[in-house]
């Protein structure tokens, strides 16, 4: 037996992660004890609890049934609910990095054979290793282009980052 709680002032977002809760256990074969607690001067109004309580039924009638009365005992009112035979569980999601295994190995091998981002590499490669001079003409221009490109965006970031170290360096004390 599987328990979940609520209050008659609970939110209808809430209630719906309730709910959510509450189907998992019944697909799985648990019966749900639902309890609506009662605080205070919420006690002088049972008949808002009822109508949560009533809500979570309705909205579980297709997969449960209210298995007895609604009770009311000190400041607790609880309904039991039974899943409904033949309720098929829900089937079991594949892990994070099962996910990732499987997407790996698909798109790991179209990846791997991709013949620009290969030459691309090679390119970058070539520029950082200090090899390009033995390489032909084609290969240096792209290669000083991403390198072009790179060094530009670098170098504005430094001057964005130069002018606000000067701004703040500027004003005043407060």
């Amino acid at each position: 037996m599987k328990m979940v709680r609520l209050k008659p002032v609970t939110s209808e977002h809430d209630r719906g992660v309730l709910i959510k809760h509450s189907d998992r256990f019944l697909r799985a074969g648990h019966k749900v004890r639902v309890i609506c607690r009662f605080q205070g001067r919420q006690n002088a109004h049972p008949e808002i609890g009822r109508a949560q309580l009533q809500t979570v039924a309705d909205e579980l009638a297709a997969i449960a049934t209210v298995e007895g009365a609604v009770i009311k005992q000190g400041r607790d009112m609880i309904m039991n609910l039974t899943p409904r035979p033949g309720v098929k569980p829900l089937p079991k999601a594949p892990k994070h990095g099962e996910e990732a295994a499987i997407a790996a190995t698909v798109e790991g091998t179209e990846a791997a054979h991709d013949p620009d981002a290969d030459a691309e590499f090679e390119a970058i490669q070539q520029v950082i290793m200090g090899d390009d001079e033995d390489s032909a003409e084609d290969d240096e221009s792209n290669a000083t282009t991403t390198v072009v490109d790179i060094t530009s965006d670098a170098s504005t970031t430094n001057t964005e980052a130069a002018h606000c170290r000067t701004n703040r360096d500027t004003e005043p004390n407060r």
